[in-house]
């Protein structure tokens, strides 16, 4: 394992304070909020803001306005310091808060609709996805930054995460309503909008600081949407099959962990999971014609592409 300069160690108490920012309003509660993200960013865990510093060293996505009705991407380095420093994550952060609160309507609503689908029959299959809708623009106009969340069920979300459903469906309809229409299960592992770069996916995924407890870091996040998304599930009178199936589509240095984990605790994946490690049969006459010439991980329930995005045609093959 790779080694951090400076050494520290996280506790139970470190890792509730950003579960809690990652499922509680936190607007009044400003030590759990700094404690909480200074570990998700792994700063030590103090009562301070130095989240903030780290915050906007992973701002990666930003766009350039060139007119009112068109968005064109660009990359950081072609962006200055100067303009970059006066980007305010406290604010942003402010912003996201907002946009989660319309992200857990969004949700409500499509489980609402899920239920209806579903009539009375259990749920056999659910998509997981780490996309944390984020995303901040930079106008060329009034050289200011603006947060522009795009969730996966948002109209206007251009995301492969979101096309990738579509893809799977061969619709153009908004994803709720495809996962709704198609009785699929759906929630998002990390839920907060905030920034991520395969960087820190790849400390999370090897550095020693973010052991916590027995397990890496992004493995208490996956437990933890796994136990949110059951108790929602439960709310909404929602069972889940014997024979249920699941399709991961996480960035691959989270899906190692993911993979790692599962693959030595075999026997921690059952009920909602119980198909995860089920493989891909690689003989020719096992695989599905249409998937010829794509690329296939040993996982049946691994739907990332070589782009380390998801593929519709890997959603179909997680579910067959």
């Amino acid at each position: 394992m790779r080694k951090l300069k400076e050494q520290y160690t996280y506790s139970k108490k470190d890792l509730n304070c950003l579960k809690a920012c990652f499922y509680k309003n936190l607007k009044n509660d400003e030590i759990t909020l700094n404690i909480g993200l200074n570990v998700f960013f792994g700063n030590k865990p103090e009562n301070n803001d130095k989240w903030k510093e780290s915050f906007k060293e992973r701002i990666i996505q930003l766009t350039e306005k060139r007119l009112e009705s068109e968005e064109v991407t660009i990359a950081r380095n072609e962006i200055s310091k100067q303009n970059l420093a006066k980007i305010k994550p406290k604010k942003i952060i402010e912003e996201g808060r907002e946009k989660w609160e319309k992200i857990k309507v969004e949700l409500k609503h499509y489980l609402t609709n899920l239920n209806k689908q579903l009539k009375k029959c259990s749920l056999e299959r659910t998509l997981i996805y780490e996309a944390p809708p984020y995303k901040i623009t930079y106008s060329i106009d009034t050289k200011s930054t603006k947060f522009i969340s795009r969730f996966i069920f948002d109209d206007n979300c251009s995301s492969a995460y979101a096309q990738s459903i579509k893809d799977w469906a061969n619709c153009n309809e908004n994803p709720s309503l495809i996962l709704a229409k198609k009785t699929t299960g759906f929630f998002d592992v990390i839920p907060i909008p905030i920034p991520i770069t395969s960087e820190l996916r790849k400390s999370w995924a090897t550095d020693d600081i973010f052991f916590i407890n027995g397990k890496r870091i992004f493995m208490h996040f996956f437990d933890w949407a796994v136990e949110n998304y059951l108790e929602r599930l439960i709310k909404m009178g929602i069972t889940v099959s014997e024979e249920h199936k699941v399709a991961i589509g996480i960035p691959l240095n989270n899906a190692v962990t993911l993979y790692e984990y599962y693959e030595s605790n075999s026997h921690e994946a059952k009920g909602l999971l119980k198909e995860l490690l089920t493989p891909n049969h690689f003989k020719t006459k096992d695989i599905d014609i249409s998937l010829t010439g794509m690329w296939l991980q040993h996982y049946k329930s691994s739907i990332i592409g070589p782009s380390n995005t998801p593929l519709g045609k890997l959603i179909e093959n997680a579910f067959k």
